[in-house]
């Protein structure tokens, strides 16, 4: 999933997915861009946590299991904690896979691209209807943006404050 274009996932799925499903059920453009953006986003962010759990030095597992602590008690009360430094440091790159929702909008048909077709197809003005677009989609990701870095700035995981 990681070594594919994102692009060509949600074409995959939308083009792919409605012959593959049984009869009668139907996924609305936007459910095939979420079904899509999910897979690739939860690569990514296994990925981190995945990193984040490597970084617990073995030393620590060694220790809680000298301790007579189970599998699941290491895991849980040793590895678990220690782990989420890791991926929490990171969470500017695990927020912007989520940005990549907004591209759904984008996708599900195009939306309001095509909205901005039409009506610069109605009054023969094309840049201010494409700036409005530009500006929407603009104002959409920097307020992710935004929430993002306060989401950052209130966990700051491991850092002195």
């Amino acid at each position: 999933m990681r070594g594919t274009p994102l692009l060509l996932q949600i074409l995959f799925v939308w083009l792919a997915f409605p012959s593959i499903m049984p009869e009668g059920i139907e996924l609305s453009d936007f459910a095939c861009a979420a079904i899509a953006l999910s897979l690739n986003i939860g690569a990514y962010n296994t990925e981190c946590v995945r990193a984040g759990i490597l970084a617990v030095p073995h030393g620590q597992v060694e220790a809680a299991r000298a301790l007579g602590l189970t599998p699941l008690q290491t895991f849980m009360d040793v590895v678990l904690p220690q782990s989420m430094r890791v991926p929490c440091r990171r969470w500017p790159t695990t927020w912007l896979h989520w940005s990549r929702f907004l591209l759904a909008y984008a996708i599900s048909v195009v939306e309001l691209t095509m909205v901005g077709y039409r009506v610069q197809a109605e009054s023969y003005q094309p840049i201010p209807v494409f700036i409005t677009i530009a500006a929407i989609y603009l104002i959409l990701t920097t307020a992710f943006t935004t929430l993002t870095a306060a989401l950052e700035a209130q966990l700051d995981v491991g850092q002195k404050r």
